[in-house]
């Protein structure tokens, strides 16, 4: 079942524009294969699409919500791989800099730090 913190963040995201997807093998087996829980997929010139799974966590939700933010400044433009460790970074940032105000646990501001430095070890 999902947290009703996920669904309130991802029915803001639809109002945004963003076409969400909700569990399915499909979803799922896309998932598993870029090994995360979430995943927001920017289109070119047009809000993305937010993949959601069974295990989907809020800090998930937070995380992809923020990716479309990104998305949106930069008027819906897509960014290349290396836009996109940059972005990375800086959503890894923002959830430590508000994981107090949005109450995250302990172990998802443990994986976001380990995040973080995978991101930053990227740049090297």
């Amino acid at each position: 079942m999902v947290d009703d913190r996920v669904e309130h963040v991802l029915r803001e995201m639809e109002v945004r524009g963003i076409t969400v997807i909700r569990g399915g093998d499909e979803a799922e087996h896309h998932l598993w294969s870029v090994r995360a829980r979430a995943a927001y997929l920017p289109v070119d010139g047009e809000p993305g699409v937010v993949i959601t799974g069974t295990c989907t966590t809020y800090a998930d939700a937070l995380q992809e919500a923020y990716h479309s933010s990104q998305h949106e400044a930069r008027n819906w433009r897509a960014w290349d791989s290396a836009e996109r460790v940059t972005l990375e970074i800086e959503t890894h940032q923002y959830m430590l800099n508000h994981a107090r105000d949005w109450s995250l646990s302990p172990e998802e501001i443990a994986e976001n730090r380990r995040l973080l430095e995978y991101w930053e070890r990227q740049i090297l």
